[in-house]
């Protein structure tokens, strides 16, 4: 594609001696032809990009790029079409009105579009005039050659600057056979010297040399007293130019071979966009910071008005010792009575009788012995966490461990993947600080965050990939891990998410990968505790058990949990998936909903007699679905049991705020739908009583929904 540089002769620069340095951040006058010059002679090369629009060239005058060109290749940029030939004089007059106003000091080149100059000097005059009146440029490009001497005389005869624009013009194509090197045969690379000659004898105070071998642009560079700007020639030429798109990798239609992307900003916009589309669809967006707020006599009066019934005339009041929620949405009178029963009075007990085999996971003294390995020995890991959230950063810090721990046979190499930009940027300066209770903040430096799959892709590949996102996230994070895997390479993925459907999500779309994709599909869960504080700060909240889905004959699963057991975690591995799902699922069943309805840390929950006994109550209901379904619980079949696990994971996360709880207070979204939600479906579709879950459901889509309203 084609590009340029201009001038203003409104406004001139004084001649600085040979000495001068040229900066690409420092500020001056709106540059001229005669500093376009005084750089060709101080042999400092000529920086120059295209623009289309008010915004790009802000930053373009930030960055101090020294010319600009409206180029007639916004037809395939920006309008999506094959080739510069569709582009109009009226078009380029709107893109260069808008580029200008937004320049105040690097030179502004209009592109002369094909059909408006080629038919006589007449045309050519009509043209030029309108392009730097109306579209206010400080000079005009055009195509061509030796053809072209008469309109370029007649142009600059006028008073109008001209750059040329000779090997690869984009406007004849179809003369030249499409987009291909020029000069590279005798004849051509003769001509070409000639129409270098033939244009600077006409007047032209810069070229531009397109698509030519290197040494035939620097050999005309050499014959000519005038600038020669190259894109694809290599370079000997007094500067270079590229197509804004290709310089942010904005473009991928057609890429060139002498475009060079410079920041990936294509695929960071897809990134923000797929975080936009999920605020949109979790209510996560938008926060309480980007909403207008009303007064409540306002909000009083105008209800009163529309007869609205208001928050104290028409609620519903949940109260407990420490905080108060109320619901705007009503929930069945079964699931309320049910609900204020419970919370009325502390039930003695459950007449429930589930039996079953107790299942135990798999301890690690009989199978990991402790030993120093040397630094050159270790095996090394490439691993990527999809999901920088509270417990993906804090996976990423632990598994990074095992680089510092002697005792582990591993070397981790991990990047962290969000589409959360400032989280990133934060750990990308800092690493990710770690508080820990007792001991001092750690800066963990050995992850690597990005936004951009690609920085992962050109990497290597992985050997393992786990997802730690929200069941809303799901398939977005499968699509990413998809991406990830490479033809040849076997990866191991990994899922850690609560809720019910994720393993199914994941196995859907990643059997949708060509055949010479290899993976492996792990399911595990974790009873640890997280917090994000801050961008790039997170705290541990609670030391809890992770299980793998796996026994010692599966050697995908040993490894995972041997470098999560070497990064500090307790890791185990437990042959049953369906019960390893299904006890976490009934842990957060029963732990997050109340802890958000009630307002309490874990620890806070642990010492509240109510909550205690509808948590009970919780996990013998999900219990009995669980026993319909024959699921095998980690903890067996007795309830006593299953409470006392959840007991323990209050105690030993009684820092934690759940997620559930940080979702509500943030106003976002929850997972209640992939975890009680989950144990209503399923019981249902059982025919059994599951009205406590529900209304847990119920009460939870009220608050979500009810929060920072007026």
């Amino acid at each position: 594609m084609l590009l340029a540089c201009g001038w203003r002769s409104r406004i001139t620069t004084s001649r600085v001696s040979a000495s001068r340095q040229y900066s690409t951040v420092v500020k001056s006058q709106k540059k001229t032809i005669h500093a376009l010059q005084e750089k060709h002679r101080d042999k400092v090369p000529i920086s120059m990009v295209t623009c289309y629009d008010y915004t790009s060239a802000k930053f373009v005058d930030k960055a101090g790029i020294d010319t600009v060109l409206v180029g007639d290749s916004y037809s395939m940029v920006v309008s999506g079409q094959d080739n510069t030939v569709p582009a109009t004089l009226d078009e380029v007059i709107y893109h260069a009105k808008a580029v200008s106003r937004g320049i105040s000091e690097a030179m502004v080149v209009g592109d002369m579009p094909f059909g408006s100059y080629e038919v006589s000097d007449e045309d050519a005059l009509r043209s030029a005039f309108r392009l730097m009146k109306e579209g206010r440029v400080d000079s005009v490009k055009l195509e061509g050659g030796k053809r072209m001497q008469s309109r370029v005389r007649a142009l600059v005869a006028a008073g109008i600057p001209v750059m040329g624009h000779i090997g690869l013009t984009p406007q004849t194509l179809s003369a030249l056979g499409g987009f291909k090197v020029q000069g590279n045969t005798l004849e051509t690379a003769i001509s070409l010297v000639e129409d270098g000659k033939a244009l600077q004898e006409a007047g032209c105070y810069a070229i531009v040399i397109e698509g030519v071998p290197e040494k035939i642009a620097s050999f005309i560079t050499s014959q000519l007293s005038i600038p020669t700007i190259g894109i694809g020639a290599g370079k000997g030429t007094s500067g270079q130019v590229l197509v804004w798109h290709d310089v942010f990798g904005l473009y991928s239609d057609c890429v060139p071979k002498f475009a060079k992307i410079y920041v990936n900003l294509g695929e960071q916009i897809v990134s923000g966009l797929e975080q936009y589309k999920r605020e949109v669809e979790n209510r996560e967006f938008p926060t309480e910071k980007h909403t207008y707020k009303l007064k409540q006599n306002v909000w009083n009066e105008f209800c009163q008005h529309y007869n609205i019934p208001t928050k104290e005339s028409s609620t519903t009041t949940t109260t407990t010792t420490t905080t108060t929620t109320t619901t705007t949405e009503s929930v069945t009178q079964e699931q309320q009575n049910s609900m204020n029963t419970l919370l009325a009075s502390t039930p003695q007990g459950s007449n429930v009788e589930l039996q079953g085999p107790l299942v135990q996971t798999q301890s690690l003294s009989s199978d990991l012995a402790v030993q120093n390995v040397p630094k050159e020995d270790k095996i090394k890991k490439k691993i990527a966490i999809i999901g920088a959230g509270a417990m993906g950063s804090l996976v990423a810090s632990q598994l990074v461990s095992n680089n510092k721990s002697a005792a582990s046979p591993y070397e981790v190499d991990l990047w962290l993947v969000s589409g959360w930009l400032e989280h990133i940027e934060q750990i990308k300066k800092q690493g990710i600080i770690l508080e820990d209770p007792g001991n001092p903040p750690t800066h963990i430096t050995d992850v690597k965050a990005t936004a951009s799959l690609r920085e992962i892709i050109a990497d290597g590949p992985l050997d393992i990939i786990f997802i730690l996102v929200k069941t809303p996230e799901t398939k977005v994070a499968a699509e990413k891990a998809k991406l990830l895997l490479v033809p040849g390479h076997e990866t191991i993925v990994v899922t850690l998410q609560n809720g019910l459907g994720n393993m199914e999500v994941i196995q859907e779309i990643l059997d949708t990968s060509p055949s010479d994709i290899k993976y492996k599909l792990l399911q595990g869960v974790t009873d640890q505790g997280a917090m994000l504080l801050s961008p790039g700060t997170i705290k541990h909240t609670g030391k809890g058990t992770t299980t793998i889905a796996g026994d010692m004959s599966n050697e995908s699963a040993v490894m995972v949990r041997d470098l999560l057991h070497h990064g500090g975690m307790d890791a185990r591995l437990n042959p049953d998936v369906e019960g390893v799902v299904w006890g976490k699922l009934i842990l957060n069943a029963a732990i997050n909903p109340l802890t958000a309805i009630f307002g309490l840390e874990n620890g806070q929950l642990a010492t509240n007699a109510k909550g205690k006994a509808i948590l009970k109550l919780v996990i013998e209901e999900a219990m009995i679905v669980a026993k319909a379904r024959g699921v095998v619980l980690p903890y067996g079949q007795d309830p006593d049991a299953a409470i006392k696990n959840a007991e323990r994971v209050l105690h030993n996360t009684a820092k934690n705020k759940s997620s559930m709880l940080v979702d509500i207070l943030r106003g976002v979204g929850t997972e209640i739908d992939s975890i009680n939600g989950a144990i209503v479906k399923e019981g249902e579709k059982l025919g059994l009583d599951v009205g406590l879950n529900k209304s847990l459901v119920q009460l939870v889509r009220n608050l979500y929904r009810n929060h920072g309203s007026v």
